[in-house]
């Protein structure tokens, strides 16, 4: 199974990165959209300090052979064998979230609450919105010991994790829409144990 995930994976090559902050592994903030296995970065460091409110230095990070999965890029039919692998390995189980659509006028868009028990969803939801289940995958203690405990219940971290079982690529990247102004810029995560491959100097 693994084996077959890994040749249908969409791979992208990036060989210039940046990361604002500390390179200290045991420094870095607990909560971070790319888990907890290694190091966050991007392509455009004015933009990601700005949107997330950095401090510290700015580090340049090459590699001319730097390879990432493209998270976006990944296919309805390759998540569901990534998700069928993550289950069997034992990161992750079937759980029926509750979550509710809400309009916000600041952002002036819709936007989804997700929660892990229908209680919690109708304390956040307030008699205000619609709650209705939501089928997923919840992480378990194993999978929480490596991407954090607050990103637990991002079943797609299971990107990071599969990177563990391919030498040849860095990390998994986010080629999200560059738009300061939405909290919004492509980024990237180079796993811990592939950071020797880079060359790391102050920008």
């Amino acid at each position: 199974m693994l084996e077959t995930i890994i040749q249908a994976l969409p791979l992208k090559e990036l060989t210039e990165l940046y990361h604002v902050g500390t390179m200290d592994i045991n420094n870095r903030s607990e909560y971070t959209h790319e888990g907890h296995m290694g190091l966050s970065v991007s392509e455009f460091p004015e933009e990601w300090g700005m949107i997330a409110s950095l401090g510290g230095d700015t580090y340049e990070l090459t590699n001319d052979n730097g390879l990432f999965i493209d998270y976006h890029q990944v296919s309805e039919e390759t998540w569901e064998q990534v998700f069928a692998w993550g289950v069997k390995e034992g990161y992750v189980k079937p759980h029926t979230f509750f979550a509710f659509d809400y309009e916000d006028d600041e952002w002036e868009m819709i936007l989804r609450s997700t929660h892990l028990t229908k209680e919690e969803a109708e304390i956040e939801a307030e008699g205000e919105h619609e709650i209705f289940p939501l089928p997923g995958y919840a992480g378990t203690d194993k999978f929480a010991a490596l991407v954090g405990n607050k990103q637990r219940n991002d079943a797609k971290l299971l990107l990071t994790v599969l990177v563990t079982a391919c030498p040849n690529i860095d990390g998994v990247l986010w080629q999200d829409t560059l738009d300061v102004s939405r909290l919004s810029a492509p980024r990237a995560i180079i796993l811990n144990e592939r950071m020797k491959r880079w060359n790391i100097e102050e920008a």
